[in-house]
């Protein structure tokens, strides 16, 4: 689709690489070799960006298989069914969502700094950062609150923030599309507790912000923030770490990501909704 109403230099300033970024702000940063650093896991990092955000683009609505399980307004949730040889479930999950007054980079920014994680994210009984391997790539431990009668849960996870550069636009896109990557990784600090069960993921998020049509003809510096709205499509592939009833699985997993949806949203709009706009 066209990138209409786009400002030539404010896209520029968006994709040019960030000398730092501050503790809950994030610059607009390429996706490239550069800025990622020579860290150990950079290769892992590239790897799965470049996997999950071509899958996250992809249209399923015509795909064998994939099925829509939950649909609200703007939200609209798809499933595709599968087990292990054990029986447990490994369903990926995906959804696309439109949140009013919030941009792609807030949005995005709310869902990898883990500043006000806490606030949004009521299935989390603790976050532990493990390791900053640069500005944009952050090892954690989440210990989740049990759910009754399985065993508490853990996940050990790098969490990567860029900028993609060539993916689909939506129509009266503005800004850059911006991209959060978590998934599962091992990490010294991070030891097995045969108390815990460790889960294991593939989670992404992409969100693009784009203006109502009756202000495309506005600048950039006239837009307000009842004008702007972030698409975001969100995947999730999670093994469970252990057996559960099918069933019982694919329920708590629709309710979850419906729940998280709303509640990110919500909180991130809210959040914003007296600061100036940041694309």
């Amino acid at each position: 689709m066209d990138d209409k109403f786009f400002d030539a230099r404010e896209s520029e300033n968006l994709l040019q690489s960030a000398d730092s970024i501050s503790k809950g702000e994030i610059r607009g940063i390429p996706y490239d070799s550069h800025y990622i650093g020579q860290h150990y896991l950079h290769c892992s990092v590239k790897e799965k960006v470049a996997q999950y955000s071509a899958y996250a683009f992809e249209d399923v609505t015509d795909m064998d298989n994939w099925y829509v399980v939950y649909e609200d307004g703007e939200m609209k949730v798809y499933r595709r069914e599968i087990e292990d040889v054990d029986g447990i479930v490994l369903d990926p999950l995906r959804a696309t969502h439109t949140v009013k007054g919030i941009t792609a980079r807030e949005l995005a920014n709310t869902f990898f700094h883990p500043d006000t994680r806490m606030e949004w994210e009521n299935t989390l009984e603790a976050v532990e950062q493990l390791e900053s391997l640069d500005d944009v790539t952050t090892v954690y431990r989440h210990l989740h609150k049990r759910v009754w009668p399985s065993q508490q849960r853990e996940t050990i996870f790098c969490s990567n923030i860029c900028v993609l550069t060539d993916v689909p636009k939506i129509e009266n896109s503005i800004g850059g599309t911006y991209f959060v990557m978590n998934f599962s990784v091992d990490h010294p600090k991070a030891k097995i507790d045969p108390k815990l069960v460790r889960v294991k993921v593939n989670i992404s998020l992409a969100c693009q912000t784009y203006i109502d049509f009756a202000v495309t003809h506005q600048s950039i510096d006239e837009i307000k923030r009842a004008d702007i709205n972030c698409k975001l499509i969100y995947t999730a592939e999670v093994h469970p770490g252990g057996w559960a009833p099918a069933k019982v699985v694919r329920n708590i997993g629709k309710r979850e990501i419906t729940k998280f949806l709303k509640r990110i949203g919500t909180f991130s709009a809210e959040y914003v909704s007296n600061k100036p706009i940041d694309l």
